[in-house]
């Protein structure tokens, strides 16, 4: 449910810097004073508690001077300055398009700093004050077409190592189409060819769109991530003509999209949270990239599902070909 936010009064640590953005999860605004006028109102949603940022004069809001939350205290809430600086590096070389840099807080997202691969340093508060430190890298396209994500927490050193490799060899991700094969008595194997073993903890998404004449078929499956090969499950044509179902079965010309979502040991991502991620598609073919008929989550449960991703040090990878 929505709800507006008047009246929000914070007290300068230090003073300077630039305009004061009061963020909710649906809005911001901005304006040259600590504390609201009558007249300000922020839109947001009923029970978060907001937050403020402001940025150092000049940075296009790349360097964060002082910050503060709307739970900390009622009435006036002092500001906490961002006076210390750490390192953003990768020592895998991994090359990523954004970085957002922000916490977690009485149960929501806030992004403090939306920053590319030439920052090299970010400012941040001595330490923490009831939130959660968190970091995510997207890289688009960067390695042989494929999309990658990392969600991770800050360290207690503070310095930000954007490093897939824990994860996967993303390197070595493949630029073909997945493989497909007949192994035993199942009568299709698709091979992912993601480097996937029996140690890979998280789970798959791999789904393809095949047409014979006027017949269509979009599937599916779901699995963990603890192998290359994915046995696909017979499918039941009905009263298809024999002549459609024989084109309708996969094949490697098939238009494929492949999803691994790799976790730590201590991530609290489950199969339904995985699944959910992949909701809200359109009804359209080939909708390979989100599920029509998929979990249905309301804005509440997608909210705290992103919390989730965001707490859970993860490696996300996605390729359609």
């Amino acid at each position: 449910a929505s709800n507006k936010f008047t009246n929000l009064d914070y007290r300068n640590a230090e003073s300077g810097g630039g305009d004061y953005n009061f963020v909710s999860q649906t809005d911001v605004f901005t304006s040259p004073n600590p504390d609201m006028l009558p007249t300000d109102e922020l839109m947001g949603l009923k029970g978060e508690p907001t937050a403020l940022f402001q940025y150092e004069s000049g940075s296009s809001d790349k360097a964060l001077y002082q910050y503060g939350i709307g739970s900390w205290g009622t009435g006036e809430i002092a500001l906490v300055r961002a006076d210390n600086t750490s390192n953003i590096y990768s020592s895998s070389d991994y090359t990523y398009d954004t970085l957002h840099i922000g916490f977690i807080t009485n149960g929501f997202a806030y992004d403090a700093l939306k920053l590319d691969k030439t920052a090299v340093e970010y400012n941040r508060p001595s330490a923490t004050n009831k939130e959660t430190w968190v970091y995510m890298a997207f890289s688009e396209n960067q390695v042989n077409g494929w999309d990658s994500l990392i969600n991770e927490t800050v360290s207690d050193g503070w310095d930000i190592d954007v490093d897939p490799s824990s994860y996967l060899n993303i390197d070595n991700l493949p630029n073909t189409k997945p493989s497909v094969s007949t192994q035993g008595s199942a009568d299709s194997v698709i091979d992912l060819d993601m480097g996937l073993t029996s140690s890979t903890d998280g789970f798959t998404r791999v789904a393809y769109f095949a047409a014979s004449g006027d017949y269509k078929v979009t599937h599916r499956i779901f699995t963990k991530s603890d192998s290359d090969s994915v046995v696909v499950p017979e499918l039941h044509y009905y009263n298809f003509p024999t002549s459609a179902v024989n084109g309708l079965k996969v094949s490697a010309s098939d238009d494929f999209n492949r999803t691994a979502l790799v976790l730590s040991d201590d991530s609290n991502i489950d199969s339904k949270v995985f699944m959910s991620f992949f909701s809200n598609g359109e009804a359209s073919e080939p909708e390979l990239d989100e599920d029509l008929d998929g979990i249905i989550t309301s804005e509440k449960e997608g909210l705290e599902n992103e919390v989730t991703l965001r707490t859970s040090n993860s490696l996300v990878v996605s390729r359609f070909n």
